[in-house]
């Protein structure tokens, strides 16, 4: 089903918000669906069906109301109530706001519209002015008072929006309040786990929150081969770069500048988007450069560093790092804000927030002990733009096809993969379809076969109406695959299904004991089987990585966050990718698994890792690797432990 998605922004193309924007509507488009645009200032990129509703004397008002009434946000009363017309016009099946503040709408207007249209809406924040009497970010402040009504507020002045003569936060606050809550059908998007937590203390939080992490383009942002060390002369040299669209004191200038001063000989400090005062002002260890808009420019300046520094003491969910990351650059940050959320221990270090010695010992640590530029790479894949928008597009049609009421059990998505083998993907697709569970997603990832398997897929599309998402193209590999079918998934629960189900009621005992026991998910008991003979009896129960001991992977579901925070399968493992992946999460008990002591699957023999000696050995020896790689000590202790475990199960009754 197309369906029509209207975009409301400040600007259209430029900027990182107007950017997303436009990669929304290519996304859109791509998926067949309709997207129009609505937006305030500046000029839309071409081939983008987009209305233009601002005008400068209207603006120009808007910014006098701020900074002499102090009322940002509703001032605009005439664009407002043009852009209103057009939305009744255009009549969109969804409507999709980003930051709305930036002297071009009246926001009482615009929400009292949508309380009165019922139609399901997505906000997107971008910042924290939608919940704050003023400040778009308050934490390098340390200010709390937007949890009980922003009363005495001694920023106005200083942060933006400005407001010169007029304190109005608390009036302002109240206003918002008011206009914003109470809207039928409203789901808030935010690019980080911190600003949800945020938000959910804040009036906002009677709103379902969604997580959607920021993208990257990854064909633009990749590791690129220039000859700037030797323009610059710094062959021999360790780089260290810092990347901001304006430095300002909440992007921890001062700090790099610190770190320059007390680094010793052998280094070099990088500046990218300093003004021409900023650049005059720096100390002779720092070179400073204005921004650019060459895309490559930036993407070199990146592969060639060895490490990105972001020092900023304030920030939602930078982009800057997963530009360094997906050009192979690792990244040392502030545990600030949303900051961390994008790195992992293979490819970057987390410091204490405002802490200049931490910092410079983790660049001197960094330059002893580099971390993998592969890695950076694989952490990178994570945020690809096309797959982080397809979350939204996902949500759109969630929106515009669930009726008037949400369905009150997590979401499941279930992925199958398969290449040229419809036989049995059609068995499958039987056991997901007979399952009970009513808010069931069913993701197929097809390796572009050419033997009947879309003709199945089409009519599982139509015996599962609106629940079955499908992709058919060429992958790496049945562990890249699975990548593709997370990345598709929109469900808040994810597990494969490559097999037979126990029965059609395994997914809701699986949802069942996860919510009751409040885990990160859930595993069971599993059978091997050559036709109707049990070979392999898979009964583990709950233990620990280091005694051998592991999930059976056919049987583990996981929320959505699970892999959020640690990544997906790595497909530098050709067989052993599914054991890597569970030590990874599971060694440190990072993850919380509830057990379900009864036997959820009967699998086939003679899978990858099962099917001859030497893919056993092969197995073997990438799990000796996953074990070095995610610093389990003793290693082969391990080894025997697991060895030991697998071979009672061909024998245990």
């Amino acid at each position: 089903m197309s369906i029509k998605v209207l975009q409301i922004s400040t600007v259209c193309g430029s900027g990182s918000v107007g950017r997303i924007l436009v990669d929304i509507c290519h996304t859109l488009e791509k998926n067949g669906d309709v997207p129009l645009v609505a937006y305030g200032r500046r000029k839309a990129p071409e081939g983008i069906h987009a209305y233009r509703f601002g005008s400068v004397p209207d603006m120009a008002l808007h910014v006098l109301s701020t900074f002499f009434k102090g009322e940002h946000g509703f001032a605009s009363k005439g664009q407002t109530r043009r852009l209103i017309r057009q939305i009744r016009r255009w009549d969109p099946d969804v409507i999709h706001l980003h930051n709305i503040h930036g002297f071009i709408l009246q926001t009482e207007l615009l929400f009292e519209y949508l309380k009165e249209a019922g139609k399901p809406v997505v906000w997107t924040l971008h910042d924290c002015w939608p919940y704050t009497g003023h400040c778009a970010f308050y934490d390098y402040h340390g200010c709390d008072r937007w949890k009980t009504g922003c009363s005495g507020c001694r920023e106005y002045r200083r942060t933006y929006p400005y407001a010169l003569f007029k304190n109005r936060t608390e009036r302002n606050y109240i206003r918002k309040k008011a206009a914003y809550t109470g809207v039928p059908d409203l789901v808030l998007a935010v690019p980080s786990r911190w600003l949800k937590a945020e938000a959910e203390q804040s009036f906002l939080k009677e709103y379902p929150i969604k997580v959607i992490p920021n993208g990257i383009d990854r064909q633009q942002f990749c590791p690129t081969e220039s000859r700037l060390r030797e323009t610059l002369g710094l062959s021999g040299t360790f780089v260290i770069l810092g990347v901001a669209n304006v430095w300002e004191r909440r992007k921890g200038l001062s700090y790099l500048l610190w770190l320059a001063e007390r680094l010793p000989e052998g280094y070099q400090v990088i500046l990218i988007g300093l003004s021409k005062k900023q650049i005059r002002g720096l100390p002779g260890k720092v070179i400073g450069l204005e921004r650019t808009s060459s895309v490559r420019e930036l993407a070199e300046y990146y592969s060639m560093a060895d490490v990105f520094v972001n020092a900023t003491l304030e920030d939602n969910f930078p982009t800057t790092n997963l530009e360094a990351l997906s050009c192979g650059t690792p990244v040392i940050t502030f545990d600030t804000g949303g900051s961390p959320e994008s790195l992992d221990e293979s490819c970057g270090r987390v410091v204490p927030k405002g802490d200049s010695e931490a910092l410079l010992q983790a660049v001197l640590l960094e330059k002893e002990e580099p971390k993998s530029r592969k890695a950076c790479l694989r952490r990178a894949a994570q945020y690809e733009k096309y797959g982080r928008f397809q979350e939204y597009v996902k949500l759109y049609h969630e929106l515009a096809g669930r009726g008037e009421q949400m369905s009150t059990l997590p979401k499941v998505s279930v992925i199958t993969t398969t290449y040229n083998d419809a036989v049995n993907l059609e068995r499958v697709m039987d056991q997901v379809a007979r399952q009970d569970y009513e808010n069931l997603e069913y993701i197929i990832v097809d390796g572009g076969s050419t033997d009947g398997t879309m003709e199945l897929i089409c009519r599982m599309e139509e015996r599962m109406p609106g629940r079955v998402r499908w992709i058919s193209e060429p992958d790496g590999g049945i562990y890249d695959a699975i990548n593709k079918g997370i990345r598709l998934a929109s469900g808040d629960i994810i597990g494969c299904c490559f097999d037979r189900y126990a029965d059609d009621n395994v997914i809701t005992r699986m949802v069942q004991v996860m919510e009751a026991e409040g885990t990160d998910g859930v595993h069971g008991d599993l059978y091997y089987m050559e036709g109707e003979r049990i070979v392999r009896r898979w009964h583990q129960g709950q233990g620990s990585i280091r005694t051998g001991w592991l999930p059976g992977h056919p049987t583990m579901y996981l929320r959505k966050e699970v892999y959020d925070r640690f990544g997906v399968y790595r497909t530098d493992y050709r067989i052993a990718a599914d054991y890597e992946f569970m030590v990874r999460i599971l060694y440190r008990r990072q993850v919380s698994l509830s057990y379900l002591p009864e036997i959820l699957i009967y699998m086939s023999y003679g899978g990858t890792s099962s099917k001859s000696l030497h893919a056993y050995l092969e197995s073997l020896r990438e799990g000796h690797r996953a074990l070095r790689e995610n610093q389990v000590p003793f290693a082969w202790v391990t080894d025997l432990c697991r060895i030991a475990r697998v071979l009672v199960q061909f024998v245990k009754k």
